[in-house]
């Protein structure tokens, strides 16, 4: 079995992070809350991959709206200087061993006098992640907990950390990661999870999954239909 392939960031950002970008290391389920960092940050990943968590004021209530892969942004709120909405109390918490570059927001706007072309790079990777946040609000109105289930196994072969299996993509999530990627109780992603093998679309062993019939996101046969195109 082999690593998805990572992805990478292109243009005027990405000589920025090169240029001038420090190195951070995450060990696995360290987070950062970029509100509450100090200086304020943009984050370009690297290597591995994170997840996007949100909790009620409580404290008792979590719930995971996205995931970040190499190539991603995150702490660009301030970076406009706008005042930071609600949201951007979001915690970004690794998933395995994962590294950053960072720059300060002061660096990135220095940077864009001479090169405006960063703000609109930035914009695409803004305008990109509230589109899946979008996908994501879709699937809790109006799926079924078997759907949603479903989509976010088949969310989370993109990810680097999942392997090429024989029958499709293998990964590692737990009852809880499923139930608060989902919106559901532990007990409810489990009877999930036990449907969705009975009817063959995965093979599960405790956290282990194979999604079947899947490569990187894709059926096997919009893979195929994939490579037809770019031969």
């Amino acid at each position: 079995m082999s690593k998805a392939q990572p992805s990478t960031a292109c243009g005027a950002l990405n000589r920025l992070f090169q240029a001038y970008g420090k190195k951070r290391l995450l060990k696995k389920n360290e987070q950062i809350i970029p509100l509450l960092e100090n200086p304020k940050c943009l984050y370009l990943v690297v290597l591995g991959s994170m997840r996007v968590s949100l909790s009620n004021p409580e404290g008792d209530g979590v719930m995971c709206i996205s995931h970040l892969k190499p190539g991603d942004m995150f702490g660009e709120q301030g970076a406009f200087d706008s005042a930071p909405m609600q949201y951007a109390t979001a915690s970004i918490q690794a998933r395995c061993n994962v590294e950053l570059l960072y720059i300060t927001h002061d660096e990135l706007k220095r940077a864009a006098l001479n090169a405006p072309s960063i703000y609109s790079e930035l914009s695409a990777h803004i305008n990109t992640r509230l589109g899946e946040t979008t996908d994501k609000l879709l699937q809790l109105l109006f799926d079924d907990l078997e759907q949603r289930c479903y989509k976010s196994l088949v969310e989370i072969t993109r990810l680097p950390d999942a392997l090429t299996h024989p029958d499709g993509m293998q990964i590692s999530l737990t009852r809880i990661e499923l139930a608060q990627m989902t919106g559901c109780t532990r007990e409810s992603a489990g009877r999930a999870i036990r449907r969705l093998r009975d009817q063959g679309l995965i093979e599960a062993r405790g956290s282990k999954i194979v999604v079947r019939g899947i490569r990187h996101g894709l059926p096997f046969d919009a893979q195929q239909r994939a490579r037809t195109v770019c031969v």
